[in-house]
């Protein structure tokens, strides 16, 4: 099975979960990740992240700022913002990613995370300003717009990530099986194509670290999640 980030926010974020993402799996590999971009409405007087840190600070609180609803990536990777910042922003979920896109287009909100290939095109029209690259490497899709890590928060970094899971106690053999079987798929140009159009990193780990990576989501997303005070019933 495929797994996203929201496995690992999950457990955080819901006050009962049926089964434990971590012992209840058996990581096979990081199949890929994906950088997101802070973008801004072009009437918000801030191009740049130092800018905006400024502008927030000179108005706290009436700055504000969009997810596709609580607890999602989107969401995160505001509260990471608003933590390595140090500023006070509104966040203002949506139900969903298209109407947040939309008031973000029409100026109803101010500032958003996205997904590159989802905004890409207007950031290049110009109906969004890209501030910055939530990963510490630039995006091939946006290779312009710098880092949030070099423009002024070295200590900002998210992405959004898949990866191939098993059941608990799934053979090493197979999932060494498994694990050779995805870095031969991420090395085809058709899979190459696809990861390209939808702005994914090719990764391919081993299952160790696969493990690892799973156990640094989880206490990452937790102390993101306690920091926004979202819950889920």
């Amino acid at each position: 099975a495929l797994a996203s980030n929201n496995h690992a926010i999950n457990p955080s974020i819901f006050k009962s979960m049926p089964f434990d993402s971590l012992k209840d799996i058996t990581p096979i590999s990081v199949v890929g990740t994906t950088p997101l971009v802070l973008v801004a409405h072009p009437s918000l007087p801030a191009k740049d992240v130092r800018e905006l840190i400024a502008l927030v600070k000179a108005r706290p609180g009436q700055i504000n700022y969009g997810s596709a609803g609580n607890g999602t990536v989107l969401h995160l990777a505001g509260v990471l913002l608003l933590s390595e910042a140090a500023i006070d922003i509104t966040h203002v979920p949506y139900k969903g990613f298209a109407p947040m896109l939309s008031d973000l287009l029409g100026g109803q909100i101010q500032l958003a995370f996205a997904g590159v290939p989802s905004v890409a095109a207007h950031v290049r029209t110009g109906k969004l300003v890209a501030l910055g690259i939530s990963t510490p490497l630039r995006s091939a899709v946006l290779p312009d717009v710098p880092a949030l890590a070099e423009a002024g928060l070295p200590g900002y970094s998210f992405d959004a990530w898949l990866a191939l899971i098993g059941p608990a106690g799934l053979p090493a053999a197979v999932v060494e099986r498994l694990h050779a079987a995805a870095r031969t798929a991420l090395a085809t140009p058709e899979v190459q194509e696809v990861f390209a159009a939808q702005g994914l990193i090719a990764v391919g780990s081993a299952p160790d670290a696969a493990a690892r990576f799973f156990r640094s989501e989880l206490d990452k997303h937790a102390k993101l999640v306690k920091r926004s005070g979202a819950t889920i019933e």
